[in-house]
């Protein structure tokens, strides 16, 4: 079996890049327990905390074709830079308002929907840049290894991020928010160009996207895996939005249990990534693991919904992590691997364009969770999109096949 190391943390440009991305890590998860706790005590209605949610990753769906294009067209290491600093000048804009104790709810969202649209370039610059670096060989380790430092800065800093609001400091913290994405960026010096863009290119925005549709229509298994994506982000994480209200208002929870509540899928993605990236190889048929694991997601929902108790509904989050972390790997395999090189920022726009589905599913969840309660609206929608995984796998065979590098 080959060792991961040989093709990813043995590239120094990989440890660098995954550098970089854990300090960029470390201040998303610090900033999510911030701005959900913020906005969990003013109300004690789930749908101002789904909207939370919402107004993060609605920029996916207009910012996905075009953090693609982009992507396809400067250079990477460039979007990856700009994108930093503007999350450290939005993150400095909301210590600002902290300090002067002018905050109201309409500033987190503000600030989640500017957020969203940066990190929607950054990781697709980010993703295109490290398939790059590795190759596709070692794609699946890759994305594997950047999922096990996803979940590590997941568990401490959305703990930490409890430790703060308990101290009260969270001024300062978001002022650490905009250091560290200073740092981020600062990390990346020293990186070689690989994919350099094509600024001269004549294609219009609308022609490139074209082509990038036009390539996931005529393969099968990356169309399949779109809709797998889309559909899994409208009803496979609807837990997702209402953990802080859940913790709050069901548990009661306080600063330190309700950091605890965010960060518990953590530790099952952290078991599930470090597997992955301890397996050395790509995933053969990642678009059948997806499918799996999609699966797991909306039982498990449905499970929790019914817990009744603190300790089982952390086990259960933490079953969920697991699962919705074998399922980002699968998904995110099929696509590095499946695009050649000069379409693949286009593919992922594509990609991204999908996950902006999730918002949607926050806004149903927050009605739902207003007319029905809170576990009963997560228990609705896990039962319904535990039909369509069955639908999509009986629907596209491709997705259960074996997958060639493009």
């Amino acid at each position: 079996m080959p060792r991961p190391a040989a093709g990813t943390l043995g590239n120094p440009a990989f440890r660098r890049l995954m550098a970089s991305t854990l300090v960029s890590y470390a201040g998303r998860f610090l900033d999510m327990t911030l701005l959900s706790w913020l906005v969990a005590q003013r109300t004690t209605d789930p749908l101002p905390v789904a909207l939370l949610t919402f107004f993060r990753f609605v920029p996916f769906l207009a910012a996905g074709p075009s953090a693609g294009f982009v992507a396809d067209r400067f250079p990477r290491l460039r979007l990856m830079r700009l994108a930093q600093v503007g999350l450290a000048l939005a993150a400095a804009g909301v210590a600002a308002l902290l300090f002067l104790d002018a905050v109201e709810i309409w500033h987190a969202y503000l600030y989640a929907f500017v957020n969203g649209c940066l990190l929607a370039l950054d990781s697709t610059a980010r993703r295109s840049y490290m398939a790059g670096v590795v190759g596709s060989a070692w794609v699946t380790a890759a994305v594997s290894i950047d999922m096990v430092g996803m979940t590590l800065t997941r568990i401490a800093f959305a703990g930490a991020g409890g430790l703060v609001l308990a101290g009260g400091r969270s001024s300062w913290a978001f002022v650490a928010l905009a250091a560290l994405a200073v740092g981020s960026a600062a990390l990346t010096r020293g990186l070689p160009p690989l994919f350099g863009g094509s600024p001269r290119n004549r294609e219009s925005f609308v022609a490139a996207v074209r082509g990038g549709v036009q390539f996931a229509r005529q393969n099968r298994l990356v169309l399949g895996g779109l809709v797998l994506v889309a559909l899994a982000n409208l009803t496979g994480f609807a837990y997702e939005p209402v953990v802080p209200a859940v913790a709050d208002d069901v548990f009661h929870a306080g600063p330190l249990l309700f950091g605890v509540f965010l960060s518990a899928t953590g530790v099952g993605s952290l078991v599930s990534s470090l597997w992955l990236s301890l397996r050395g190889t790509r995933l053969a048929r990642p678009g059948l693991t997806a499918l799996v694991a999609a699966a797991g997601l909306h039982v498990l929902q449905v499970a929790f919904s019914y817990a009744d108790t603190v300790a089982g509904s952390l086990l259960l989050l933490t079953a969920i992590g697991a699962v919705g972390m074998v399922f980002s790997i699968a998904h995110s395999s099929l696509f590095l691997v499946a695009a050649p090189d000069s379409l693949r920022g286009r593919v992922l726009g594509l990609q991204t364009l999908m996950i902006g589905a999730y918002p949607l599913c926050s806004l149903i969840v927050g009605w739902l969770g207003h007319a029905v309660g809170t576990l009963a609206a997560v228990r609705a929608m896990a039962l319904a999109g535990s039909l369509w995984v069955v639908a999509l796998a009986l629907l596209v065979p491709q997705l259960r096949q074996r997958l060639e590098p493009a």
